[in-house]
């Protein structure tokens, strides 16, 4: 479920259904944007401000903490946790021209990007 939790109307009954279709010992890898983080309140805030997100979807902002409390309830277990940014933050208030080059730079090859907002989460049945 590559980036499709922030778009469902009910994430609960999704790993309900979920852990029902997991075999035993199953693995489900997951990736969202962690709406706790402090870099995803500020992009919210950003495009509250300046424009931008206008999403022409449902988004739900859901927190890590909210996640892993349902994987827990669900019978699941994070067998593994990787944080990334998908582009460095502050890369959006640069000219077009310089952030391109800025990003193919720095994307995801700094020290800060095992601190993003995006997670992924590999989960294991028990």
């Amino acid at each position: 479920m590559i980036g499709v939790i922030a778009h469902l109307d009910d994430i609960n009954l999704a790993f309900e259904k979920l852990n029902l279709e997991l075999k035993p010992s199953g693995y489900l890898i997951i990736q969202f944007t962690n709406s706790g983080h402090l870099i995803s309140k500020f992009g919210f805030l950003k495009a509250k401000l300046f424009g931008g997100m206008d999403y022409k979807y449902k988004l739900n902002k859901t927190s890590l903490s909210v996640i892993e409390k349902m994987i827990l309830n669900h019978g699941l277990r994070i067998e593994k946790r990787i944080n990334y940014f998908p582009v460095f933050p502050l890369f959006s208030f640069f000219p077009k021209v310089k952030r391109k080059k800025a990003i193919l730079k720095f994307h995801n090859k700094t020290f800060f990007s095992r601190f993003g907002s995006e997670v992924v989460l590999v989960l294991r049945k028990n």
